[in-house]
């Protein structure tokens, strides 16, 4: 269920272009306002532009930044993590007092300090999540390269005089990797919801870039009356982080073994 709708979301927002209704950007001041009707099925905003043509694209914000948060956050996590794991001794400590340090500061604020020091874009956005989203993976691929490399294949490897990166690369990460899986989908979830909780603070996307956290911004002072037009946006975001729980949930339930035979 999770992955279907992902990848219907996916396909949204590649397809935003031919499948949306209407231009994002067109404004309709006679629309204003208006609630759901056949010619604008989820409603139009504050100044007249359909919500669901600005939710597709909202998607591509959103997904476009998850990605790249993700593989920023994926690739230092498992980098950190392995070089922890694999060297021990005072560098895996040091390594583990960094990690410590990050994780002393909320995520969110943390990412807020970041974004704020560098001026509000989605490139800072992304670099803002991506640096705070790293110490809880580098600390799951230290655990499971600290255990993997006490096994037999990876000491037979050794004797035979591999070197570390060898090691790494060869025996150690591919049995790694279904941690990983899981972590990056479930870190796709916290990376759609802090570009929306960053774009709704007014730090990461600008207007009138469609997204999903300024459309919640912008709708919310309409919420008594016209609800629609912060209720779209937001229904997406609470989709799309549901979607991708699930689906991560659904991927550790099927790479754990121990969890599928229970």
């Amino acid at each position: 269920m999770g992955g279907a709708v992902v990848l219907i979301l996916v396909i949204l927002a590649i397809g935003a272009p031919v499948i949306a209704p209407y231009s994002p950007y067109k404004a309709d001041f006679n629309g204003a306002k208006n609630a759901p009707s056949w010619h604008h099925l989820l409603g139009q905003d504050q100044i007249g532009r359909d919500l669901l043509s600005r939710a597709m694209y909202g998607a591509r914000t959103a997904l476009y930044v998850g990605s790249l948060v993700v593989t920023i956050a994926v690739t230092l996590g498992v980098l950190v993590g392995t070089v922890g794991g694999l060297a021990g001794g005072w560098t895996d400590r040091l390594i583990g007092a960094v990690v410590d340090m990050t994780f002393a500061f909320p995520s969110l604020v943390l990412a807020l300090a970041v974004t704020a020091a560098l001026g509000p874009s989605l490139t800072t956005l992304m670099i803002a999540i991506g640096a705070t989203s790293w110490p809880g993976l580098s600390r799951v691929v230290r655990s499971a390269v600290f255990k993997t490399k006490s096994r037999d294949f990876v000491t037979s490897a050794r004797a035979t005089g591999a070197g570390p990166v060898r090691v790494a690369v060869r025996h150690v990460l591919p049995n790694v990797v279904p941690e990983i899986i899981v972590l990056a989908s479930l870190l796709s979830a916290t990376a759609v919801l802090a570009e929306a909780s960053l774009s709704f603070l007014g730090l990461g996307a600008k207007p009138p870039t469609p997204s999903w956290g300024l459309g919640v911004s912008d709708g919310q002072p309409f919420l008594e009356h016209q609800p629609w037009i912060a209720l779209v946006p937001g229904g997406f975001v609470f989709i799309t982080v549901m979607a991708f729980n699930v689906l991560g949930d659904g991927i550790r339930d099927v790479l754990d073994p121990r969890l599928r035979n229970r």
